[in-house]
């Protein structure tokens, strides 16, 4: 299942997402500037996971293939950004 993420006025909608292992969540840029979704929060290597850099109208996808992946995650260019994504067991 693909669970969608809109990143808006500097924020991700919805904060937090609920999904199951194996599942896919998109983040599509709606800003004007790029942003990542990033884990952990606060971001900071060695990263969990990575969209890498999403530009105005893109889409970026992580499968979450490792329950350890759940928790917050941030923004690298913008540190107030967080987000979080929980996986049922």
């Amino acid at each position: 299942m693909d669970h969608k993420v809109v990143i808006k006025g500097m924020q991700y909608a919805p904060s937090t997402v609920t999904i199951s292992k194996g599942d896919t969540v998109t983040w599509t840029n709606e800003d004007g500037m790029i942003h990542t979704a990033t884990s952990p929060f606060p971001v900071k290597p060695p990263y969990a996971w990575n969209t890498g850099d999403i530009k105005k109208g893109e889409n970026k996808s992580v499968t979450f293939t490792d329950p350890k992946w759940q928790g917050k995650y941030g923004c690298i260019y913008h540190g107030r950004m967080q987000g979080e994504v929980k996986i049922n067991p």
